[in-house]
């Protein structure tokens, strides 16, 4: 049996130093599971390649990398299974225990409300998975709202969960675990520096709006990495 994927997004080569310490409590190899840490670049390149231009394109209008690590998330899970976490969430305990107890998935919740920076898929070809994917794409291409949590982010399933229940076939088999007993293998809560800045998407979607032009990841990258330079420059002459 292939090992369980275990997958991570950060939209630039360096992880901060306050998340790298976090990402790196998965990467130890205990849990037997499969790591990798994707890019910007390679995640649009996966959402072109298995899922097509209306895929690729969403990824690439949505400004906020949260908006894009959700498409992401949905489409890796889709077409792999496994487990998908967020750079800001630690491992507290092994998982493989974990893992080995749950029959279709696992699904955080809190307040009523679903979380995603943590979820499991056993199998690939979830069709949980693949309903959100599409409600993702069609919420970017008609630009359905400036709040990334609702737009991408975990307020799809969450409006979902509260519609159909959790008897319903897309949640049927899932585990529904809150986010306090989660604690017990996951370190949550973090709040590390980019989150006071507009690399966070809440402090985005408050400035601007949360959609842009199609442009590919890579160029855009080196826009803003141009803006950046000349910033640094300007700051460092008014110095």
């Amino acid at each position: 049996m292939s090992p369980i994927p275990l997958v991570q997004f950060w939209d630039r080569r360096t992880l901060p130093p306050d998340v790298a310490p976090l990402v790196a409590t998965w990467t130890d190899g205990e849990d037997g599971l499969a790591y990798r840490l994707w890019s910007d670049v390679e995640a649009e390149r996966f959402l072109a390649r298995h899922y097509g231009r209306r895929a690729r394109d969403a990824y690439r209008m949505a400004a906020p990398a949260a908006m894009r690590s959700d498409l992401f998330r949905y489409a890796v899970l889709h077409r792999h299974g496994g487990v998908y976490v967020d750079c800001d969430v630690g491992k507290a305990a092994p998982l493989a225990p974990v893992l080995a107890a749950v029959r279709r998935g696992i699904i955080i919740t809190g307040r009523s409300k679903i979380e995603n920076d943590f979820m499991f898929v056993r199998a690939a070809g979830d069709p949980l998975m693949a309903h959100l994917l599409e409600a993702a794409i069609a919420n970017v291409e008609a630009r359905a709202s400036n709040n990334v949590w609702a737009a991408t982010g975990p307020g799809i399933a969450t409006f979902l969960w509260r519609e159909v229940g959790g008897d319903d076939p897309l949640f049927a088999g899932y585990d529904f675990v809150d986010e306090v007993d989660s604690t017990a293998y996951l370190i949550r809560g973090h709040a590390p520096a980019y989150k006071e800045t507009d690399a966070h998407w809440l402090v985005h979607q408050k400035a601007r709006s949360i959609y842009q032009r199609a442009l590919p990841i890579r160029l855009r990258h080196r826009i803003a990495d141009a803006k950046a330079a000349v910033r640094r420059l300007r700051g460092a002459a008014s110095g």
